[in-house]
């Protein structure tokens, strides 16, 4: 009996051996980061933080440097749940200026081979006439047909964008 119950013993001291070492490491890793986080506060005239977590660690050490400044993104409303709750779809959104230079059509011509999806536009227009103004007619009058894409083209306040993104399972930036 004892020498079935030895390789149940050796099993259970080699994970609380690699359970000490990845604790070990771990603890490293943290205190490196520790000492970059000294190091930057030490060097900087001022730290920006956007949260009271973010304060309480680093005014360990100094407290003169650090201030908070919350997010604005943190005061936007967001959904209490995604569209996909709702119909199932995988709902990609999409934000940014409409120009020929953004590649939308390739996001459109993408989401065409995803099964079962809806493509939410929030594409501004720029302000300006001529070229940018004939792009986004092409570009209405070419997605007209694709009832799985909404779109919308006037400039949005912050907080009106930030909710209609909040109900998206993907969100997407083209630069």
């Amino acid at each position: 009996a004892s020498s079935s119950a030895r390789p149940a013993q050796d099993k259970q001291a080699s994970r609380k051996i690699g359970l000490v070492q990845k604790t070990l490491r771990m603890l490293r890793r943290l205190l490196g980061q520790c000492r970059f986080q000294r190091r930057i506060v030490k060097c900087s005239e001022t730290i920006v933080v956007h949260s009271a977590n973010a304060q309480k660690e680093l005014e360990r050490i100094d407290r003169q440097k650090i201030r908070v400044m919350s997010h604005p993104l943190m005061a936007c409303p967001i959904a209490s749940s995604l569209h996909s709750e709702k119909d199932g779809r995988i709902h990609i959104g999409y934000f940014g200026f409409l120009s020929s230079s953004k590649a939308l059509g390739d996001l459109v011509e993408a989401s065409k081979l995803v099964p079962n999806v809806s493509l939410h536009l929030l594409a501004a227009t720029p302000q300006s006439q001529g070229a940018a103004s004939e792009h986004s007619r092409q570009f209405s009058e070419w997605i007209q047909p694709y009832e799985w894409i909404d779109a919308s083209y006037e400039f949005l306040p912050l907080e009106e964008v930030v909710y209609r993104l909040s109900q998206n399972d993907v969100n997407i930036y083209l630069t």
